[in-house]
């Protein structure tokens, strides 16, 4: 479509126009109070707002379904969940979500999680570059519920009153800020045989109804053994460290290609 063309209206006829010094002043008040008004105006403090977070599919390798309602539908790239979606990653294959504070979500399958709530206390601000951006322009509240897989999250630098925690069977994951405003970075891998959780950056917390709240902080992975309890490794695996370092490969791909708005 063609830009509309607006006519340019006529210049006025030049007049000489001598001024007096009274004139001279208010003519310079009319300038600062035009030039200070709009200012003071923006000064004022947006209103801020509850609303849904989205979470936006950015990757998929093989296949992945996303369930609401009694309905399923194939998960592809650039679509768009809210609180409530089921997402179901059968074996063999991958998901990376995007969610609209920020954080990023890595699921090897077989996986299945529930969006249980997402919240962002936002003021509607354009999109950001999350990729450059490290931590949350305003708070959130988001709460997932592993029923099990294997599932990598980064988050960037959690605003103070934001929640970001993880329901599995075993307890619930969440992440605790620290002093140096550092991104979290976490695993966790749930099977009936084989629960863990590995911290790559960050620190989180594991609160589980059979046992003393335990912190994972950076390079620690724990171990829950059925008989034993909760067993606190330091240092990560080989194999752990080459799954956080080709996630984050695939986090700052997704990061850079895709906003969420």
């Amino acid at each position: 479509m063609r830009s509309k063309t607006i006519p340019l209206l006529p210049p006025p006829h030049e007049e000489e126009i001598h001024f007096s010094p009274g004139m001279i002043n208010f003519r310079t008040t009319l300038i600062i109070l035009a030039i200070l008004l709009p200012v003071a105006g923006f000064a004022q403090p947006l209103e801020e707002k509850v609303l849904e977070g989205i979470v936006m599919v950015a990757k998929v390798k093989g296949k992945a379904y996303l369930e609401f309602n009694g309905q399923v539908f194939r998960a592809k790239k650039r679509t768009k969940a809210i609180q409530g979606v089921v997402v179901n990653v059968p074996a063999n294959s991958n998901v990376v979500l995007l969610l609209a504070n920020g954080a990023a979500i890595s699921l090897k399958g077989p996986s299945k999680v529930k969006i249980e709530r997402f919240l962002i206390a936002s003021t509607i601000l354009p999109p950001l570059p999350w990729a450059k951006t490290k931590k949350e322009p305003s708070s959130s509240d988001f709460v997932l519920r592993l029923d099990y897989g294997d599932v990598i999250f980064e988050t960037k630098a959690l605003h103070e009153k934001s929640n970001f925690a993880v329901r599995t069977p075993f307890g619930e994951v969440r992440t605790l800020p620290n002093e140096y405003d550092f991104k979290t970075l976490f695993r966790i891998r749930y099977s009936e045989d084989y629960p863990m959780v590995a911290t790559w950056e960050g620190l989180v917390e594991l609160e589980s109804p059979e046992h003393e709240p335990r912190i994972i902080s950076r390079d620690e992975q724990l171990f829950v053994h059925p008989e034993k309890g909760l067993l606190l490794a330091h240092g990560l695996t080989a194999k752990n460290v080459q799954k956080f370092e080709q996630t984050m490969t695939e986090f700052q791909t997704a990061l850079a290609r895709l906003r969420i708005k």
